[in-house]
């Protein structure tokens, strides 16, 4: 065991009682894991979703549920190779096929969280929905983008089309 002069004894225990005193929210990332702590709310926060677009989200995964299981056969999509249009426009109405378009033209604008929920749930169902309905969510993403910086078109094309 090794011995410290009466000084540095000092000195290492004032040093523990600064580092040990401290609070685990106060203390820094770096400090922490000195410590054994893993504090990764001070280097990576995990980005929290919006009460009410949870709320949206939540209602709307509800109804795509419901809908799924009372009016989807994915058996039958998958020996025709066709997805009815009866299932194409309850989505549409449900407002599944706009979920990335923004409200001003006439979109859901949820989430990226709900829409990826909603994509997940219609691959449970029947996985060629999904592949053909949800296949458009790059495009939409840049369109969206484009949207709201205004780069594509006039006001007027946006709202027509």
């Amino acid at each position: 065991m090794p011995t410290f002069k009466r000084r540095d004894q000092e000195e290492f225990e004032k040093a523990k009682d600064l580092l040990e005193g401290a609070p685990a929210a106060e203390m820094g990332f770096v400090k922490s894991l000195f410590f054994g702590r893993l504090n990764l709310e001070k280097v990576m926060p995990y980005p929290r979703q919006d009460p009410e677009d949870a709320r949206r989200g939540e209602e709307l995964l509800s109804n795509l549920e419901m809908f799924l299981k009372a009016e989807v056969n994915a058996d039958e999509i998958d020996k025709v190779e066709r997805i009815p249009r009866s299932v194409v426009d309850g989505l549409g109405k449900l407002g599944v096929l706009g979920m990335s378009v923004p409200r001003e033209f006439g979109g859901g604008a949820y989430s990226q969280v709900a829409y990826c929920r909603a994509l997940e749930l219609v691959k449970a169902k029947f996985m060629r929905g999904a592949n053909h309905l949800f296949s458009n969510w790059v495009g939409d993403a840049r369109t969206q983008s484009d949207l709201h910086n205004n780069s594509v078109g006039t006001g007027v094309s946006l709202r027509r089309w």
